[in-house]
Formats: C-alpha cells, structure tokens, sequence
C-alpha cells in the first residue's frame, strides 16, 4: 500500500504504520516565505492540429497561482468546469472554444450546472467572453496580465503542464478529472494539479524525495572488492511540510499526538487534509511509487531506479540485477539472513554512505514534453546499469569468510 497511516516532517520523522492522523511538524508550524515579485513569465505555446484541435505535445497548461485562487472558492464545479476550460484552449495556452457541451460530455456535471459555473468563472475574473453565442470563445485570465515578450528561459514558471488525458481519459476508463470529481473534495483534485508541478521525471523520476517519499530502512551487510551490500526495508511514507505542495493545506494551528515510539509531538492540523488527499489518489491509481537509489536524501541525486513493484520494466530490470548482484556477493550464511528478513540487496561503491533507497512518488498520466521524451530516453543508460550489475553477478565468487561481515554492527537505519 503506497501510503499508510503516519506522515512525517523534515525534523520529526516518523517510520512505520501508526495510527491514524500521526504526523507532525516543527515545532514553529509551516510558514511560507513572502512571495518575491515576479516578472511575467511567457506562456508556453503549442502547435494544433486545425481538423483535430489537439496539440501535438498533448498537453495543455494552468498557471499556478491561478489555479489556487479558484480552489480557495472550494467549488468543485467551478474547478473540474476551469481545468476543461483550459484543456481546450488553443496554440495560445489562453483562449479556448471550450464551453458547456464540452464539460458536459467529459465530465458528470450536468448541463445546467456546467453553464453555472463558466457563468461565475467569468463573473470572478478567471474567464472574459471573446465571443458570445452559440459558439462561445473565452480567455483565460493570466495573473500578470498578457505574457510578456521580455520574459526569459531562466524566469521561474508557474505553468503547470497537464496530460490531456486527465480531462479525456484513455481508452474506456474513466477520466482523472471525473474520478476526483465525483469524491467531492477540491483540496484532493487541487493537489493532483499541484504535483505536475513538482513532479520532474528526468531529474528526479517523479517527485524528488525532499518532498515526499517512502521510506526504506537500511542495514550494511557486507563488504567486498570496493563495494558495501546494502540490504532495504520497507518501512512507510514520509512528507515534508515545507513541500510547496502541502502550502495549501496547512493552517497554523497545532495539535499534540503521541507517535508509536511514545513521543509527543505536534502536527498542522491541515496535514491530515494532505494524507487523505494523497490516499484519496492513490485508491483512484493516479498515483503510484518507484523505487530509486538515491545518494542522500535532502537535495540527494538519482543513482539509479531501483523498481521492485512499479515503475517502467527497465527500471525493474535494474531493481533484479542488483538484488542479485548483491546475493552473489554474500556468504550463504548473510545471503540466507537477507532472504529471511525480506531485504532488497543493492550493491554500491564503498564511498556512498548516504545512499537511500526511496519509493519515488510518480503520477500515472504523463504530459508529453520534451523533458518527459528526455526521460524516456534515458532507457539507456538503465540498460548500461543492468549490464554492469550482472557482470558483477558473473564475476563473483563466492567463498565462505570472503566477504568481511560487518556482524553485530549490520543495523545502520536510514
């Protein structure tokens, strides 16, 4: 199960199933820093096919900011009714010809309360009429006005770039959108969107662990040939309430709990919220887990995947290379010890004590952009890794007291 009950934060981490709401916080609660001024950044734009209206990226885009202004309304409607405004918008990212048919037939909203809640999108400003009629056209609001021509590359963006599959759906399952939709909870489809926005494939093949993460204990085993055998354990979820995600959630006011180890500590009170939403995404399948070595666990770096359940086949390919690797490199005695307690083996260069494995938090529906192709590209390096694994495999021999066993100093949590 991808999340159980027990959250953590950054300086009170919690391991394990606890029970329900058992999460905490620092100390001084969650305060966002003040926003810097920013300068208008450019919307990004696409080409569309004029017979199909799709783009060829199959993406559309919000702006952030935006995006939580609406979500504060705590309106469902107007939400679902604001994101399939925007999947129909056109090269421009901005203007669209999506209107009420276009919500009734990818949404359960009915027809009337459709049109109710375009009517009151552009009674709040999110949306002006360009044309009215029966063929209406709207442009979205942009929060700093028109996107400007001086915006450059290295301006931070607070576009959010959105699958159109989540408002279409895939072949006959239902749609993302429709299936957050009818749980009635704003705050869970707010966060759906919000983690596009975290969520950097190539770099961090999901969401990168300083965010969020499951938390995998470890223990040394053995050392040989320049190499420590690192055995992983699932231990269960792990948050940050500093993640720019749980902002919204947060609330400042505390409450105490006692965790499973009999601490007392203090938690937001909207970090529950946080929980439900993410189980609430993870019993609709949008979201799911893969494994990844990492080299530490704050600003950490990729290693390499490590998928022992999820994830694309290559990278579960790498999770069996190194688990064997790692078997081969062990007397029989740790290897039957290993095997006993469930370990997952990952042999790594001595020097990488902090290495982590982490089940890096990825959603299912993936916006085609160039960043997605350039981690779909990266298949071969994986592969490169695989084959490094297995001669490792093919090498080792494996005699009894060749490798040096660390003992009774095997425990080295993580």
């Amino acid at each position: 199960m991808l999340i159980q009950n027990g959250l953590s934060a950054r300086n009170s981490q919690l391991r394990g199933p606890a029970a329900p709401g058992n999460t905490s916080v620092t100390a001084g609660g969650f305060n966002p820093a003040k926003p810097k001024k920013r300068k208008a950044t450019k919307r990004p734009k696409r080409k569309v096919d004029s017979a199909s209206g799709k783009g060829n990226g199959d993406f559309f885009t919000v702006d952030l900011h935006i995006w939580r202004r609406v979500c504060e309304l705590n309106d469902i409607n107007l939400a679902i009714a604001y994101l399939v405004l925007a999947r129909g918008t056109q090269g421009d990212m901005c203007t669209t010809s999506w209107s009420t048919n276009a919500i009734e037939r990818r949404t359960g909203i009915a027809r009337l309360r459709a049109k109710a809640a375009i009517e009151k999108l552009i009674g709040l400003g999110f949306a002006q009429v360009v044309r009215g009629g029966a063929k209406p056209r709207y442009r979205l609001a942009h929060p700093e006005g028109e996107p400007s021509a001086e915006a450059t590359a290295a301006t931070p963006s607070n576009w959010v770039y959105l699958p159109n599959s989540i408002v279409d759906g895939v072949s006959s399952e239902v749609a993302p959108v429709e299936l957050i939709r009818q749980t009635r909870c704003v705050r869970t489809l707010q966060l759906f969107v919000e983690l596009y926005h975290a969520q950097n494939l190539n770099d961090d093949g999901g969401i990168h662990c300083s965010a969020v993460y499951i938390n995998y204990t470890r223990r040394a085993l053995a050392e040989r040939g320049g190499l420590t055998v690192w055995g992983f354990d699932l231990d269960g979820p792990c948050y940050f309430e500093d993640a720019p995600f749980a902002a919204p959630f947060m609330t400042g006011q505390f409450e105490s709990y006692t965790n499973r180890h009999g601490t007392v500590l203090n938690q937001d009170r909207g970090l529950k919220a946080l929980y439900n939403a993410f189980q609430t995404l993870h019993d609709l399948g949008l979201i799911t887990q893969a494994e990844h070595v990492v080299d530490g666990i704050d600003q950490g770096e990729i290693i390499h995947p490590c998928a022992l359940t999820g994830g694309e086949a290559i990278e579960r390919q790498v999770a069996e290379a190194a688990h064997a690797a790692g078997a081969a490199l062990l007397t029989n005695e740790e290897r039957q010890q290993a095997e006993g307690m469930g370990l997952h083996l990952v042999p790594l260069p001595i020097h990488l004590r902090e290495a982590r494995l982490v089940g890096v938090i990825r959603l299912r529906h993936a916006a085609r952009t160039t960043a997605t192709l350039r981690w779909k590209g990266r298949s071969e390096e994986w592969e490169h890794r695989v084959r490094a694994y297995r001669e490792i495999t093919e090498k080792a021999v494996i005699l009894e007291g060749d490798a040096t066993s660390m003992g009774d100093q095997r425990g080295i949590n993580g």
